[in-house]
């Protein structure tokens, strides 16, 4: 399916209600409709790579009153009310896939402005210095020309968020907005501000790798240790078992039980053996001891996306006391990277620390790829510059 996408000019997407369930992930059997909601993945991915260039999916649905469920993104490109196949039914649809214009516009007259000299230097630079570039660009945002200072906040927009920094990709695309019909890209930083925004909802709103992690926050917080083990990966509940067979091997209520037997028993979804209850209260004491604390209103979730093998992601979690922060390299702050993993519908669980467990006697543990991010405990720590 991916390999079509890309080798496609265009890829013609039939909406329907339940198409547009599906593609959000709120059919209630997650077993039906895995290949559309695998679509909507590859759809989300490729119109955020190619964000400003516009698209190549091109949503149609056969009765208008199907417009409603036409799902976001694809909600913000053009669309087309198939009623049937007669030449006029299809009409604007062959148009925009032979790319031959409705309309043929009158010559335009000579532009009123250009972009500045100064904001092309910038953007030049951005190949090579991405910092330098976005340096001048916030620099060119203080300009008094209107036209200047809106044009340079919205191509720092562009390039703040092709960083993943959301929220300063976002407020320099509201302040391109802020000089109204002055600025020559108001139209443009207002059809980003859409795609910003979107783009944030579908990764920190209902559904998303961040809300997972808070999720089992509050429920580690509660004390609902049943919920948040299912909540887990199956290899992250395997090594947790083994961790804790290894540990009290020597404890007689532990010592009579083959190994292997009892690893099964206690790293099931919901485990019934004689010892799961004590297994599952020494995991919550261990979480709650270092999660414990973690509350959404005072702790922030980084934006930058930090992918892995595909269906893993490391979402790393700051306190920032409910002010907006920003890491920058050699900076210590109290935090804690979760590992999550993709299972069809839900995330999981994955891993600590920003490790990924394998089991085994005893379990190892792989290291997430990170940016140059490392996770001291202390600000003393070497490890943490």
């Amino acid at each position: 399916m991916v390999q079509q996408i890309e080798q496609s000019d265009f890829v013609v997407v039939v909406v329907t209600e339940t198409y547009n369930e599906r593609f959000k992930m709120l059919q209630e059997d997650p077993r039906v409709g895995r290949g559309v909601t695998w679509e909507g993945a590859v759809i989300n991915s490729q119109v955020y790579r190619n964000f400003g260039r516009g698209s190549k999916f091109i949503p149609i649905v056969f009765n208008a009153n199907d417009i409603q469920y036409i799902p976001f993104p694809l909600s913000e490109t053009s669309f087309h009310v198939v009623q049937g196949l007669q030449p006029e039914d299809l009409a604007g649809l062959l148009h925009q896939l032979h790319q031959i214009p409705v309309v043929t516009p009158a010559p335009l007259g000579a532009p009123a402005t250009s972009t500045p000299e100064e904001i092309t230097t910038a953007l030049s630079l951005a190949q090579t210095d991405k910092e330098a570039a976005i340096a001048q660009l916030r620099e060119l945002t203080q300009s008094p020309d209107p036209a200047v200072a809106g044009t340079a906040a919205f191509h720092l927009g562009e390039l703040l968020f092709a960083d993943d920094q959301l929220t300063a990709s976002i407020q320099s695309f509201r302040f391109a907005m802020d000089f109204g019909k002055r600025s020559p890209v108001f139209e443009r930083a207002q059809e980003a501000l859409l795609h910003a925004l979107g783009y944030m909802k579908t990764h920190f709103g209902e559904g998303s790798v961040r809300a997972a992690v808070w999720h089992w926050l509050a429920l580690v917080r509660q004390g609902d240790i049943p919920t948040a083990w299912k909540l887990m990966e199956r290899s992250m509940r395997i090594a947790l078992a083994q961790d804790w067979i290894l540990a009290n091997a020597d404890h007689p209520n532990v010592s009579p039980y083959d190994r292997e037997e009892l690893v099964a028993a206690l790293s099931v979804l919901s485990p019934d053996h004689a010892l799961a209850a004590p297994f599952l209260q020494s995991q919550l004491r261990k979480f709650q001891t270092a999660y414990g604390h973690i509350e959404e209103g005072l702790w922030g979730a980084a934006e930058r996306r930090r992918v892995y093998k595909i269906e893993y992601e490391l979402i790393i979690l700051i306190e920032t006391k409910g002010e907006e922060t920003v890491w920058e390299p050699g900076m210590w702050a109290r935090h804690a990277a979760f590992v999550l993993r993709r299972q069809t519908t839900e995330w999981l669980i994955a891993g600590f620390d920003g490790k990924i467990p394998h089991p085994g006697w005893p379990p190892t543990l792989e290291d997430f790829p990170t940016d140059g991010v490392t996770f001291a405990d202390s600000p003393s720590d070497p490890s943490s510059k």
